[in-house]
């Protein structure tokens, strides 16, 4: 498996006619390759019958065009702006370039993952998430983001300062984005019970 993602219908979805649907599916390719994409029927029953999928086989080529970058923005805090920690949520923007991308929000959230650079420990920044945190999965859904981590984002992770920056942190760097108003975190699906103090 490279890669699983969901699709998004593109219209009232509570029918029994076939409705569009747009994923955004990007691979890391060397060279020429033959990959077979899978599509899998939503099954919230989870009953045998209800399942259901299609797969077809497709030829895909990496781009030789150069890559035209794009700026966004990170958040962590800052214990020089903020030195007396009062709110722990506060969390300051950097700018990052990155190569251009539909999966933009995604991108971003990497780059956060990658914590702050050299120059910007430098200037006070940091980060409050833990190494090894893993985007399982992301879709934005009526202006909701759901951000779904694996379990280190809640590994070692003590204190409500802490855990309160943690959210901030995710939640400001994909509300840059005017798709986004709101965040719904999980890990491995989970919402309750996480990123407790």
């Amino acid at each position: 498996i490279l890669e699983t993602v969901l699709a998004q219908a593109q219209s009232d979805w509570m029918t029994e006619e076939s409705v569009d649907f747009s994923l955004v599916l990007e691979l890391d390719i060397e060279q020429e390759s033959i990959v077979i994409l899978k599509f899998e029927k939503d099954n919230p029953s989870g009953l045998e019958e209800n399942e259901d999928y299609a797969q077809i086989s497709i030829t895909i080529t990496p781009e030789d065009k150069d890559e035209e970058s794009i700026n966004v923005k990170i958040f962590f805090p800052n214990d020089k702006i903020n030195s007396e920690m009062l709110d722990c949520s506060l969390v300051f923007p950097v700018s990052r370039q990155i190569p251009e991308t539909l999966a933009i929000a995604r991108a971003s959230l990497d780059e956060l993952f990658d914590g702050p650079t050299d120059e910007e420990l430098d200037e006070g920044y940091f980060t409050n998430i833990p190494e090894g945190v893993e985007i399982q999965s992301l879709s934005i859904e009526e202006s909701v983001a759901y951000a779904d981590f694996n379990t280190k984002l809640e590994e070692q992770v003590g204190g409500s300062c802490r855990v309160s920056s943690i959210r901030a942190q995710i939640e400001e760097t994909l509300k840059q984005f005017d798709s986004v108003e709101s965040v719904v975190i999980s890990i491995d699906g989970r919402t309750e019970d996480i990123l407790q103090p």
